[in-house]
């Protein structure tokens, strides 16, 4: 049984075990729905709409997990919070919930009134997931597919993908809560899709502006070069425009601030090995050219990502907190001038897995 498998049968079973043990604020859990995955959009046109994903694991079945999904509409989300209980039948209780989704509309038209619903709840899991998506929420939550419910792979498509993981904040829901409650501040989700067959796969990242409104979108490629820019890079295989590959080992970013001129020095030092090239043929020639090639590719892509976030209007997280130290109080991603540059030492390749 894989980690992903693992972790959910866990907090399946023990929503289970929770059932069997009682009762909290003197409320019966069977009167509760179970849910693991929940979703909020808004559209100007048509209003609210809210879904919900219950998941019960079932020993014995080929996918171990059933689902239902719930939803509910209305012209503002209260209306559509009691929508989506009349359709379930019984209290929503959010505690339960391992994954929050966020609209494009909603992303679009501002998140204030979603997380401030989640921000008043006390019972809500300040480790949960919070994601958007290009597509309807409900669709991403669905109960269809052979494999099991949607929020099932969802969950596990997360758990997987470690470096898109490690790139967000370790309580991501509560640092949107904190973000919008920081003015001029901004907070960054990946974003999660599902194809027609129901696999789900990791579509780039979203920022959310001090508006609360969707500042800008980064694809996936440009994604992995911003937890570069953070410090939260994980080991990963990079391609190479000749068709090599090098495995990345450590990736170190220091940001200087130079003067009052509000120039910007990323200074990034990558570690690396030749993937796939055997120790013999690993020439000194052969070592200055992957890095080299690593080097040029890493300046273009950490470039572009920081020109898009220029253009929106939007900060990498985290360095307001490095401009601050240094003293620039005032400081902000758009109005500046940025160099990067990029240092890479390339060793032979190892046979060291992830």
């Amino acid at each position: 049984m894989s980690r992903a498998r693992r972790w959910i049968t866990a907090v399946l079973i023990a929503l289970t075990l929770i059932g069997i043990g009682g009762c909290w604020d003197e409320r019966d859990i069977s009167d509760r729905s179970p849910a693991l995955g929940f979703g909020f959009d808004y559209h100007r046109s048509s209003g609210w709409s809210v879904a919900m994903s219950e998941v019960r694991f079932v020993q014995g079945t080929p996918s171990s997990y059933t689902g239902t999904l719930f939803q509910g509409a209305g012209p503002d989300l209260r209306s559509a919070m009691e929508d989506l209980r009349s359709h379930v039948g019984r209290e929503i209780y959010l505690g339960s919930v391992k994954i929050f989704v966020l609209g494009p509309g909603l992303m679009e038209n501002g998140v204030r009134d979603a997380i401030r619903l989640l921000q008043w709840n006390e019972e809500i899991d300040r480790t949960a997931f919070l994601v958007t998506t290009t597509k309807d929420p409900a669709l991403i939550l669905s109960s269809s597919g052979p494999a099991g419910p949607n929020v099932v792979r969802l969950l596990k498509a997360f758990e997987t993908h470690k470096d898109v993981r490690d790139g967000f904040a370790e309580e991501p829901l509560w640092d949107a809560i904190r973000s919008l409650s920081t003015p001029g501040t901004t907070f960054q989700v990946p974003i999660f899709d599902s194809s027609a067959t129901g696999t789900t796969y990791t579509n780039g990242t979203a920022f959310v502006g001090p508006d609360g409104r969707l500042s800008a979108r980064l694809d996936t490629e440009h994604s992995k070069y911003l937890r570069w820019l953070m410090n939260r890079s994980s080991r990963e295989v990079l391609a190479l425009p000749d068709g090599q590959q090098v495995r990345t080992s450590t990736v170190r970013t220091q940001v200087h601030f130079l003067g009052s001129s509000r120039r910007v020095l990323v200074d990034v030092a990558v570690t690396a090995d030749g993937h796939l090239v055997h120790a013999s043929l690993f020439t000194s020639e052969v070592r200055r050219h992957l890095a080299g090639e690593v080097a040029a590719l890493a300046i273009q892509h950490l470039t572009e990502a920081l020109h898009a976030l220029q253009y929106a209007g939007a900060d990498v997280p985290t360095w307001k907190e490095i401009a601050s130290a240094a003293g620039y109080e005032d400081w902000s991603l758009p109005k500046s001038t940025i160099q990067v540059r990029v240092r890479t030492t390339v060793a032979p390749f190892t046979s060291s897995g992830f």
